[in-house]
């Protein structure tokens, strides 16, 4: 049944109250319908659901209707009002003292709601609350309260929305606004509680609206505040008085007193003794496209500075908690996260251990709340924490002229922490593994307010736990590094930001980190004007002092229900310096009191004496540490503790709901409970611990316009607790993926190049240095150093005969071909989409279209149900160790060798990166290596494709390599699939098989590195025209059979390493974007990062791009796809194939077709020539190289040393010449010292 369903129409919302808003922007959706099929609680303090929400509104306006003469209403709150203490410790079995066994629940636990709402005809406030009848499962009211004068619920976030509304319609406003210079469409209210303002009756529900111009739609409306501060009536809806603040000049404040001036003829800007103020108009944006906005207009540059490297935090085998519900349970701790709403109660509950059960919940009040906090020691289950949660927050301002001390913001109470909780964004506001839960709160027309994600879980390293290491020779060492669990929301209250982190240790310890962030709540100020009371952060911009002060509730119950509060003051010794009892002066002592009775109970912190407080089990302990317990210390700000007895339990809510707007202090409050309660004793007793701590915020510039985080953080240590160290079974663990960051040593070069010359033209050098980088493996293989154990292995069908052509099953037989570790995929982010990716991969070494499932179903290719192609990376950590595929190659009606149906496949030849092994014919032309090189520069504008490095650092790269010879290439483009470019090459200088690369890319060609081709759709000329950095990588192309254009990841435009010469021009048709329809972007990936050569040229990201030529012609002789895919292949065989033998066996059946036996064999005369001419031709080069300048493979090393350190061509050129000199010169003193010596 809707909510609305059997309401008279007088409950149904009006119109005007759904103007209002019902949710914030930081809210996710508004549910409004109930779920017959919803289901129920799974723990009695889980908070409302949705679902829920809709029943109790729906009762409670049942109610109304039938029963009370109220017209119309507005919901404020909707919450779990949870069943006693006892109950709950009964149902899930927590004994009521440590050893003793659980007591026996006695009836049913009675799931109830608390609600407040307000008339809206009258202005009155009402309490109810509402039970669900265990028998017909139907919400019934069973009591309704109105509350008292001067007590009124909550702001909502529909009346923080419907104050700005309100201000937008007054004509005051409207032309207070435009006297200067403010458009009704930029004025903006943050509505706040008034707070107390004894001028305006106790009846009224009244908002004060803190007024800002926006003058675009995001600028950042609070760098231009306005000068004054309307006071609006949310029951009438209209503004009801005005306020000017006062000014300060040289000689005080413009008005006689900081008292509020009487209501009538007062709002009126005579009445603040001031000229009116115009809103700053400088924008002081947060938002990096208006920053650069910004400055463009003021005729500067604004740059996001260089991003820092990524940090992936990464879990292959998941996290460690687990969750029932909101019941968590990690490593020895427990916890329900959850409860009425408390928003701050979630994460700060357990104090000091290691947490085995917690209840964690959502709270529209209090934001986080945890619960049934238990500790699990070997065995035994000990009980810490029934509950923790912000019990209160308030921020006063400290500037005295009215009306700013009616900033006096009681943040939980006034407005909701969980109310103003945001929705959390994976990867930004949470990073790792993330487990959500979800939150729901009451809307004014008795919908649910949904907050997706609205409280984090996670896990993440937090340093070292302990260490220590034996100093003397042959001693050991041991570590241990530290794991803590988080629990975190974040909240929004107008400009602040609160960040509430709960920290779990493995030592047992817990912390509670709130860090404040957001925008500054300021005021505009006169030029010049002195701010006694603040800071100028801006021009014209005054952030007034403030504090943050936070009011905990902790419910303890150490070990059980018979909990004591020990103070503890750290004194000097009695004994003076000298005496016989201290004579060196350096003693001090430790002195604890127990607080015994309610008159002693509200205690303040002393920094002098480092006063801490410990909650004990006062109770004689057999183990001999003393009773065990918990320190409570806070460690920024300052703190004070309040303990109290659990029979005013009872008057809490009262006071924390009720909002009064009173000067004195109301009858129903801490400070009254303990005057009343006198000498009530708290030794041994079901106490409540409030404990208040804070910070004072001095506003700085540095704090505009955003200002950075401030921590504020309590702790709860174990003391006496543990017997000893409880994380001593912490295992150590060694991070295998932690490795040495990129540095540079010197060694000397590899054998093969001691011959080559060791100097760079005329610069004679006394020892060759290359630089590296260190590797923690030697093996090329694996590449990306995996270390997990889970693997994604891939089996195919191949004909034993080799020959496609013949179908008959026995002919057929599945084969493991390649094995992919799944950190490899990881870590090599090729693809976010991994199994795409796969199949691609398997594809092109096998040389075979097909499909990819986890089924070797023979009867035919099977469908893809059984396995998501478009899983993402993530996914990947939640398979098992080993993950088998198959990869279905399907039956084709081409007709191949004489054959009309056939598996058209064609593998990779396995020595395809392999100079050693070549075709045994060389019936094609030979084309001198200069001509080959000539072509192949022309086409790719003398610049290498990857780097744009110059000419004389670069080679022409074959794809197939030389040696193989021309019937290779010809049978690999014959038979291998091939895409809308197909092409057969027979001449294996072709430029077709060629690309200019620098020489270090070359040497890694098909083995470490290859190219994936995209094809693109409405790119512009820079996608076609970018460069990449390629090292140990080759090309993939896609769109493909296996792949789209958005599966690749794409890193963006890298700055060069090389200063590049000009790109080649572009043409007219590559100008435009559909000429571009269908070109192909070439994707570069590396399979070995640790590749020396490919380190020698520096690092671009992963997924970084290939220039290509623009033009049609050069596009006409640009490689066909059937290479890109080969070569791709090649490098995929080679870091995931396995054994290169085992590869040459599976493939052996199609080896013919790469090396025919029957080919025409060069005669030894022929061999010896070709073997001449390519000898002459290389002394010919390096002879041209020493005449012209150009460079070998050894200058070009040392070239990027030199390009690295910052030497420019100039100064190598005039290196070249100060070395040649000296040569001369010293050939000329050899000489001269030579003739010297002879006789004459």
């Amino acid at each position: 049944m809707a909510p609305n369903d059997s309401i008279p129409p007088s409950f149904v919302p009006s119109t005007e109250s759904k103007a209002e808003g019902v949710a914030p922007g930081t809210a996710t959706g508004v549910k409004k319908d109930l779920d017959a099929k919803a289901q129920g609680p799974k723990h009695p303090l889980d908070p409302l659901s949705a679902n829920e929400i809709l029943a109790v509104s729906l009762a409670v306006r049942r109610y109304i209707a039938e029963k009370t003469s109220i017209k119309a209403i507005r919901f404020i709150t909707n919450y779990l009002l949870p069943p006693p203490k006892r109950d709950v410790l009964a149902y899930l079995g927590i004994p009521l003292a440590t050893g003793e066994k659980p007591q026996q629940l006695q009836g049913p636990l009675i799931r109830k709601s608390e609600v407040d709402f307000v008339d809206v005809v009258e202005g009155s406030g009402y309490n109810g609350i509402v039970a669900l009848n265990p028998e017909t499962k139907v919400w019934e009211v069973e009591v309704l309260n109105k509350l008292p004068e001067g007590q009124q619920p909550q702001l909502s976030p529909g009346e923080l929305l419907a104050c700005e509304a309100i201000i937008k319609k007054d004509e005051r406003v409207l032309k207070l606004a435009k006297d200067v210079g403010i458009e009704p469409h930029q004025i903006v209210a943050d509505g706040w509680s008034v707070g107390y303002d004894a001028r305006f009756p106790l009846s009224q529900r009244i908002q004060q609206a803190l007024l800002f111009a926006r003058l675009s739609e995001h600028d950042n409306l609070y760098a231009h505040p306005m000068d004054f501060v309307p006071v609006v009536d949310m029951i009438t809806g209209k503004v009801i008085h005005i306020d000017f603040p006062a000014a300060y000049t040289a000689d005080g404040l413009t008005v006689s007193t900081t008292e509020p001036p009487p209501l009538a003829g007062s709002d009126n800007i005579e009445t603040a003794n001031r000229p009116r103020r115009p809103p700053p108009m400088r924008n002081d944006n947060f938002l990096p496209d208006l920053l650069a906005e910004d400055a463009k207009r003021e005729g500067r540059e604004f740059k996001l500075r260089e991003a820092p490297k990524p940090l992936h935090v990464v879990q292959p085998e998941g996290v460690s908690f687990t969750m029932d519900g909101n019941v968590l349970s990690w490593q020895k701790w427990k916890m329900h996260i959850g409860g009425c709403f408390c928003f701050f109660a979630v994460c700060w509950a357990l104090g000091t251990v290691l947490m085995r059960s917690l209840w964690i919940a959502f709270s529209h009040r209090e934001g986080i709340a945890l619960s049934t906090i238990t500790y699990d020691d070997d065995g035994e289950l000990r009980p810490i924490f029934y509950r923790l949660s912000l019990a209160e927050m308030v921020v006063p301002y400290g500037a005295p002229e009215h009306p700013h001390p009616r900033k006096f913001a009681f943040d939980t109470g006034e407005y909701g922490m969980g109310t103003m909780a945001n929705e959390l964004t994976l990867g930004c506001d949470c990073l790792g593994q993330i487990h959500y839960l979800d939150g729901a709160y009451v809307g004014h027309d008795g919908s649910a307010v949904e907050i997706k994600n609205v409280i984090c879980i996670h896990e993440e390293d937090a340093g070292l736990l302990w260490k220590h290491s034996d100093y003397r020779v042959g001693g050991r060492a041991h570590s241990v590094r530290s794991r803590r669990l988080v629990v975190s929301m974040v909240c929004t209250l107008a400009n602040y930001e609160y960040i509430w982190n709960y920290y779990f240790y493995q030592d047992g310890t817990i912390e509670l980190e709130v860090r404040l962030t957001g925008i500054l709540q300021v005021y505009v100020a006169g030029d010049n004007e002195p701010t006694p009371y603040g800071v100028h952060v801006a021009p014209n911009i005054n952030a007034q002092n403030h504090q943050h002060m936070f009011s905990l509730r902790i419910d303890p119950m150490i070990d059980g229900l018979s909990n004591s509060v020990v103070e503890s003051d750290v004194h000097p010794s009695p004994h003076p310096t000298g005496s016989a009892q201290n004579f060196a002066g350096n003693a001090f002592t430790v002195q604890h009191s127990v607080v015994r009775t309610a008159s002693e109970g509200a205690r303040l912190w002393d920094a002098e004496l480092d006063r801490r407080w410990r909650i004990v089990e006062p109770r004689a302990d057999a183990r001999g540490v003393g009773p065990a317990g918990r320190i409570l210390r806070e460690r920024q700000g300052r703190g004070d503790a309040v303990p109290c007895a659990r029979g005013r339990l009872g008057r809490a809510p009262r006071q924390v709901r009720a909002v009064p707007a009173a000067r004195e202090e109301p009858e129903d409050s801490i400070a009254k409970w303990v005057k009343a309660d006198g000498e009530e004793s708290l030794e041994g007793q079901d106490l409540l611990v409030y404990v208040s701590v804070g910070t004072t915020h001095i506003p700085r510039p540095e704090d505009w316009p955003v200002m950075p985080v401030e921590h504020l953080r309590v702790t709860f240590k174990p003391s006496s607790f543990f017997t000893a160290n409880p994380s001593m079974d912490v295992p150590s663990g060694k991070d295998p993926k932690s490795v040495p960051a990129v540095r540079l040593v010197l060694r000397r070069p590899p054998s093969r190049m001691k011959s080559s010359r060791s100097r760079l033209r005329g610069c004679r050098l006394s020892q060759t240095v290359t630089a590296t980088r260190l590797s923690p493996r030697t093996t090329t293989k694996c590449t990306t150093m995996s270390t997990s154990t889970k693997v994604i292995r891939v089996s195919a069908q191949l004909p034993r005969d080799g020959n496609p052509s013949n179908l008959d099953a026995d002919n057929w037989v599945w084969s493991h071909c390649l094995t992919f570790p799944v950190d490899s995929l990881v870590a090599l982010k090729f693809s976010n989409k991994p199994y795409k990716w796969i199949r691609y991969a398997t594809g092109v070494v096998l040389g075979a279209e097909g499909t990819l499932s986890q089924r070797d179903d023979a009867s035919g290719p099977p469908s893809d149900e059984l396995l998501d192609l478009d899983s993402s990376l993530d996914s990947l950590n939640h398979l098992p160790d080993i993950t088998d595929l198959y990869y279905h190659i399907g039956i084709s009606n081409e007709e191949r060798g004489g054959a009309t149906r056939t598996r058209c496949m064609f593998p990779l030849d396995p020595d395809f990166a392999s100079t050693r092994s070549s075709t045994n014919t060389s019936t094609g032309s030979f084309l001198s290596y200069g001509d080959f090189r000539d072509e192949v520069s022309q086409r790719d504008g003398n610049t290498c494709v990857l780097t744009g490095a110059f000419a004389d650092c670069c080679d022409a790269a074959h794809l197939v390599a030389h040696c193989k010879g021309a019937e290779y290439i010809a049978s690999l483009t014959r038979h291998r699939p091939q895409g809308a470019n197909a092409v057969v090459i027979d001449d294996i200088d072709d430029k077709r098989n060629g690309l200019f690369l620098n020489a270090s890319s070359h040497s890694v060609l098909g083995k470490n590195f290859a190219i994936l081709r995209v094809r693109i759709v409405h790119s512009s000329p820079s996608d076609i025209q970018s460069r990449i950095h390629e090292s140990g990588t080759f090309a993939v192309q896609t769109p493909n059979f296996a792949m789209e254009t958005e599966d690749v990841i794409q890193a963006e435009r890298p700055k060069p390493f090389f200063t590049p010469v000009t790109e080649m021009a572009d043409t007219k048709e590559a100008e435009t974007s559909s000429a571009l329809e269908g070109a192909t972007r070439y994707t570069a990936h590396l399979f070995n990062v640790l590749d020396p050569y490919a380190m020698a040229l520096g690092h671009l990201p992963p997924g970084s791009r290939i220039r290509v030529p623009a033009g049609d012609k050069d596009t006409a002789s640009w490689p066909p796809d059937v290479l890109f895919d080969a070569v791709y292949a090649s490098a995929v065989s080679v870091h995931f194939g396995g054994p290169m033998k085992a590869l040459r066996e599976l493939f052996e059946p199609f080896q013919k077709l790469y090396y025919p036996p029957d080919g025409v064999k060069p005669t030894k005369a022929e061999r010896q020539r070709q073997i001449a001419e390519r000898a002459a031709e290389r002394r010919e080069r390096h002879a041209r190289a020493r005449a012209g300048g150009e460079m070998d493979s050894m200058d070009t090393i040392f070239y990027l040393w030199h390009v690295s350190a910052g030497v420019s061509p100039e100064m190598l050129a005039r290196r070249r010449e100060e070395g040649a000199a000296k040569e001369r010169e010293a050939s000329v003193a050899k000489v001269e010292s030579w003739r010297d010596s002879v006789p004459t």
